[in-house]
């Protein structure tokens, strides 16, 4: 059974070996946010266009990715972010988590300073979750 077991390894290794830093497979059915918006199909009724209206629109919007960079220094937190964004189409939205601290206070920045916007930056208790929309 050597052989059964050497390949079992092997195969085991390359699939994990696809796994990111939070140990997800890469693919839209590990994006956590599109799970939660199929799941959540309920949505708010239009109303008159005021601006607080239009801001709440914008910042509700779901995101088409997710990345947990909690944990990840600075400036590898921001490197992810930029990697995330590159495989994004203008108008797609990136939700991440990061780190108080240096984290927030320099990523989201260094996102803007790129030509992004940051639809939402919102305390979760230890951590914050950020949503960016890539724009061109």
């Amino acid at each position: 059974h050597k052989e059964n077991i050497l390949a079992l390894g092997k195969s085991v290794t390359a699939l994990y070996s696809r796994m990111d830093d939070t140990r997800r497979f890469p693919g839209k059915e590990d994006n956590i946010s599109a799970r939660m918006a199929s799941r959540d199909s309920a949505t708010t009724p239009a109303n008159d266009a005021t601006s607080t209206d239009t801001f709440k629109k914008r910042t509700d919007r779901q995101a088409n990715r997710f990345k947990d960079l909690r944990g990840v220094k600075c400036p590898i937190n921001f490197a992810q972010t930029k990697i995330q964004l590159a495989g994004m189409t203008p108008g797609e939205i990136l939700e991440i988590f990061l780190d108080d601290g240096d984290p927030v206070e320099n990523v989201p920045g260094s996102v803007k300073l790129e030509g992004h916007h940051v639809l939402r930056q919102e305390k979760m208790g230890e951590y914050w979750s950020v949503l960016i929309e890539k724009m061109s």
